[in-house]
């Protein structure tokens, strides 16, 4: 990594899983599984099923970000830890192994859970939150009163709510290998 990246840079990790199909009494954790590559309407496979993080760089002759995996762990179904906690655990490994340097992880949208909280504070995480999804207002200060301080603020909504009356600017987006303008709004909250 140290060729890879100039020291103090802040790492950007992407965490994902991947379904590797295989078959046989003897293959351990293999079960049906969620495949997001396969064909048809039921996305699903016989395998077993790794949750991947990988550090994205860019290499100087290549025109795109590449990611290279740097840890993955075997996940069952029907075992106590989720992929979230899984993955929870593998960025506060790294976050250990590289420790004062920010890092920032970005993940799909099944990447979201309580094992997310407790990441260490040189950490971002940055996934898309389901449409369901209620979003607060900051904690209010302690008032110094008896009784359990309050852990959000006023109900702000959904993100459509937000999205209706967000303050959006244009900002130009280079994604794969193109420039584009996109309108973004941010809003500080908690979920």
């Amino acid at each position: 990594m140290r060729g890879l990246l100039p020291d103090g840079a802040v790492l950007t990790v992407a965490v994902d899983d991947t379904l590797f199909k295989r078959r046989g009494k003897k293959v351990f954790g293999a079960a049906w599984q969620h495949d997001g590559a396969a064909k048809g309407p039921k996305p699903i496979g016989h395998g077993t099923c790794f949750v991947v993080i990988g550090l994205v760089v860019e290499l100087p002759f290549l025109a795109r970000p590449v990611c290279l995996p740097v840890m993955a762990r075997l996940w069952c179904p029907k075992q106590e830890q989720s992929k979230v906690d899984i993955a929870a655990s593998m960025i506060r490994l790294l976050a250990a192994c590289h420790a004062g340097r920010r890092i920032h992880v970005v993940a799909d949208a099944a990447y979201h859970g309580k094992a997310l909280r407790n990441l260490p504070a040189t950490c971002t995480f940055t996934t898309r939150p389901p449409t369901s999804a209620v979003l607060y207002d900051l904690a209010p200060p302690r008032t110094g009163k008896r009784g359990r301080p309050a852990l959000k603020g006023a109900r702000l909504g959904t993100p459509k709510d937000l999205a209706a009356t967000a303050d959006f600017t244009s900002s130009p987006v280079t994604r794969y290998q193109r420039t584009e303008t996109v309108r973004l709004a941010e809003i500080t909250c908690l979920w």
